[in-house]
């Protein structure tokens, strides 16, 4: 029976090889690859550190402006608990991660549009929304 040639086989074989590897390294990705959103599983990676130097090592993107300047000035990034605004982002240097299940970000325009409670003179560049797990808090 005549399965191919040796150098055949071989390329095949290695083709299979760096195909599963490929697919392998790719979920190990996929449980980091929403870069909206940080999870519980992520934050108890961490320990040690409060919520501000969290987001810096997991997504410290968030903590800046990347918007223009608005007609009240340049734009910020809220922080918000469950839905309550709390301030900007050094607010999140007086929080722990326990009791956080997920922390989202919410560009400009869709945190504008969905939250409330802030300064109606901010322009708001975008939000980072923590939600606590049920009877814990940050």
């Amino acid at each position: 029976m005549n399965v191919g040639t040796p150098g055949i086989r071989v390329g095949s074989l290695l083709l299979v090889c760096v195909f599963v590897a490929g697919c392998g390294a790719s979920g190990e990705r996929t449980s980091r690859s929403n870069p909206s959103i940080i999870t519980q599983d992520e934050l108890a990676e961490l320990s040690g550190v409060n919520l501000y130097e969290a987001v810096d090592r997991l997504r410290p993107r968030w903590l800046h402006s990347r918007s223009v300047m608005g007609l009240s000035g340049p734009g910020q990034v809220l922080v918000y608990i469950n839905r309550g605004y709390q301030g900007g982002p050094e607010s999140l240097r007086d929080l722990g991660i326990s009791g956080v299940h997920r922390i989202r970000y919410l560009d400009g325009p869709r945190a504008a549009a969905t939250l409330s409670g802030y300064p109606s003179d901010v322009h708001v560049a975008g939000a980072i929304v923590i939600e606590t797990s049920p009877g814990g808090g940050a």
